[in-house]
C-alpha cells in the first residue's frame, strides 16, 4: 500500500473547500497536503506543511465527510504552484488543489466530475470549559 493510499484511507484525512481572502476564489485541499498550496488566480498561499498535516492559513468553506465525499477536483490552472496527484506508481506523489469537485473512477482511473452537493462544515463549540 503506497503511502498516498493510507493517508487516503486514514479517518482524520479530509477534503477541505477553502476560499482565498483576497480574490474569493474556491479550490479543494488536502488536509494532509505534503507542498504549499497557492491560489490559482492571485497566488496567496492558502496552506503550508507542518508535519503530518497542512495549516490552513484561509477561510474552510467545507469538509468531506468520513467517506471524503469531497473528493479530487479537475481542470487545474497553475500546475506550477501546487504538484498534482497522478495515477502512476511513484511513491513521492502529492495533492493538488483543482477547482471543480470530481472523482477518480478506481476501475478507469479517469477522473468524473461530480456535479452533487456535501454537507456544510459545522464549528464545533471549543471544550475549554475548566472545572473551578
Amino acid at each position: 500500500m503506497t503511502t498516498v493510499e493510507k493517508l487516503f484511507k486514514n479517518p482524520n484525512s479530509r477534503f477541505l473547500e477553502v476560499e482565498c481572502k483576497n480574490c474569493h476564489n474556491k479550490q479543494i485541499i488536502f488536509n494532509k497536503a505534503t507542498a504549499v498550496i497557492k491560489c490559482n488566480n492571485c497566488g496567496k498561499v492558502l496552506a503550508r506543511p507542518t508535519g503530518g498535516k497542512s495549516e490552513i492559513l484561509t477561510k474552510i468553506i467545507r469538509v468531506g465527510d468520513e467517506n471524503n465525499d469531497l473528493h479530487l477536483l479537475s481542470s487545474a490552472q497553475n500546475l506550477e504552484s501546487t504538484p498534482a496527484i497522478t495515477n502512476s506508481n511513484a511513491s513521492n506523489r502529492s495533492i493538488h488543489s483543482f477547482s471543480k469537485k470530481s472523482k477518480i473512477n478506481p476501475l478507469t482511473k479517469k477522473v468524473q466530475i461530480d456535479e452533487k452537493t456535501t454537507p456544510t462544515h459545522k464549528k464545533q463549540k471549543s471544550k475549554n470549559t475548566q472545572k473551578q
